[in-house]
């Protein structure tokens, strides 16, 4: 979450989805040169990135909040129930000086108090699952991390050659209607060219 904190925009969630909106009716709507829409495509995709770390660390902050607050639960009641125990020995210290007169009363006490002991202790098990189940969520949340950093690598990969694609059928079929090629319509098509005779 620190890793996550660190790279969430300054920009609220809404502000980012109508940029990307925004800047997705202009490709649509734009007669945009490549490179120009390049440069676009890669501002949706930073914005898409952010966006997505934005809503990836609201769940995990949600997550954490409810395994915080129902651990602090259960510590509360385990610490209830310890003090319920503390207090039942201690009456049991007193009526110890009553032993021969309160003999049956110190023995349903010290039920009482085995009880109370016994719910302690299943009390604190269930806090020790919640802890366990927190240290499962940082695991999971160093995972995700791992796998949106191999995502966004290959979301790019595949861009990048879509992209390419795109201006090259672009550029051969300027070709062939005989119309004039930019330098960089030319160099892919001799990129493309060399890539096949090899």
């Amino acid at each position: 979450m620190k890793s996550l904190s660190e790279r969430k925009p300054q920009t609220r969630l809404d502000d980012l989805g109508k940029k990307i909106q925004d800047l997705e009716w202009k490709i649509q709507t734009t007669s945009l040169s490549v490179k120009d829409e390049k440069v676009i495509v890669e501002q949706v995709k930073r914005l898409e990135t952010k966006r997505a770390v934005y809503r990836q660390l609201q769940e995990l902050k949600n997550r954490l909040l409810e395994l915080q607050t129902e651990t602090k639960a259960l510590e509360t009641q385990a610490k209830l129930k310890h003090e319920e125990l503390s207090q039942l020995a201690n009456q049991s210290q007193e009526f110890h000086k009553q032993i021969v007169e309160n003999m049956s009363r110190i023995e349903t006490l010290r039920q009482n108090a085995g009880q109370a002991h016994e719910m302690y202790l299943e009390f604190r098990q269930r806090a020790d699952k919640t802890h366990e189940r927190c240290v499962e969520t940082q695991q999971q949340i160093r995972s995700l991390k791992e796998e949106l950093r191999t995502k966004e690598k290959q979301q790019y990969v595949e861009k990048e050659h879509m992209l390419r694609e795109e201006a090259t059928t672009k550029a051969r079929e300027k070709m062939k209607r005989g119309e004039k090629l930019t330098w960089d319509e030319f160099k892919l098509l001799t990129d493309e060219q060399e890539a096949t005779e090899h």
